[in-house]
């Protein structure tokens, strides 16, 4: 099967089992947190109360493990391992070390990148009529989930809201999607870009769609340039754990935002950010594993064969 049909019948799989966890997570909320809701409008629409807020949790949960996470393992079930490189789930070179910094010095940027974005939406245009609504309830949502009362209630997000996208996401955008477009165009970074544009994309947030994309593109060139999607899920992880972090401490989300807006808008902050990210990621790319990953991604050698390619040249 050629890799866009591969991605076409991914998608297909993905939503199939989205769907499927859906009413899994309803089915599950009704038993943790006694919510008589039967349907995911009336979880998703406001007054946001406890129990709306622990089915929202509960169903986030179960649409990453069984949506996103089933999704990638369904595919490398049934399309075998060569046609993902294995996830690149090797260990990865030290340089790993250097992810939480670059993920930290990444924020300020990322955040830069959203006021931009936002500068892009016209206020009062027809843009910000179209997209307006469902954001405002996106951000609604994203605030109660990040509404936390206590340090336990603050782990509890930290799984739920960090770890768990971190894995799921990075295996079906990296792991898989950015795997076959790679093929597909026989062009890593025509991979990594277009499946960052489409991880963005999903996500149906409008006003973070350039710094969303921007981030997978980081993720997408960590995996490449350490050979092992453990780092894209270590930064991804480090970047959701820092607003979650952000809000407890802040007191809500949109405390948490206003902070971050307030650091973008400093110019040295900025300019020191830009320059310890690129210093630090000049590092990663002189002890890049590029030559090997680029024949791996692009000939469709097995993970096994890239493993032994990379011990023979570290030799």
């Amino acid at each position: 099967m050629h890799p866009l049909l591969k991605v076409v019948f991914f998608a297909c799989i993905v939503l199939m089992l989205v769907a499927t966890s859906a009413g899994i997570g309803i089915a599950l909320s009704s038993w943790i947190c006694n919510s008589p809701m039967s349907d995911l409008q009336s979880v998703t629409t406001e007054p946001f109360d406890d129990v709306k807020v622990c089915a929202l949790r509960v169903i986030n949960a179960s649409n990453q493990i069984f949506g996103f996470l089933g999704a990638s393992f369904l595919f490398l079930l049934l399309m075998g391992k060569k046609s993902v490189n294995g996830f690149w789930m090797g260990v990865p070179r030290m340089t790993i070390l250097l992810v939480p910094f670059l993920a930290m010095f990444s924020m300020p940027l990322i955040q830069a990148a959203f006021e931009i974005n936002n500068a892009l939406i016209p206020e009062g245009g027809y843009l910000e009529g179209l997209l307006k609504p469902s954001e405002d309830n996106l951000a609604k949502m994203t605030e109660v989930l990040l509404t936390m009362n206590s340090f336990s209630e603050y782990l509890l997000m930290l799984f739920v809201v960090a770890v768990l996208p971190a894995v799921a996401e990075e295996f079906v955008f990296r792991g898989v999607v950015q795997s076959q477009l790679a093929k597909a165009f026989n062009n890593i970074h025509v991979g990594i870009w277009t499946s960052a544009f489409v991880f963005s994309f999903i996500h149906f947030q409008f006003y973070g769609f350039l710094p969303r994309m921007l981030l997978g593109v980081f993720f997408g060139y960590l995996l490449v340039h350490t050979g092992s999607i453990w780092s894209s899920v270590l930064a991804h992880f480090i970047n959701n754990a820092m607003a979650v972090t952000a809000a407890y401490f802040a007191g809500s989300a949109s405390i948490g935002e206003a902070q971050m807006e307030e650091a973008a808008l400093n110019p040295i902050l900025l300019l020191l950010s830009a320059l310890v990210f690129t210093l630090m990621f000049w590092v990663v790319i002189q002890k890049s594993k590029w030559d090997i990953v680029k024949p791996a991604y692009l000939s469709r050698v097995t993970a096994a064969n890239y493993e032994t390619a990379a011990d023979q040249q570290e030799s």
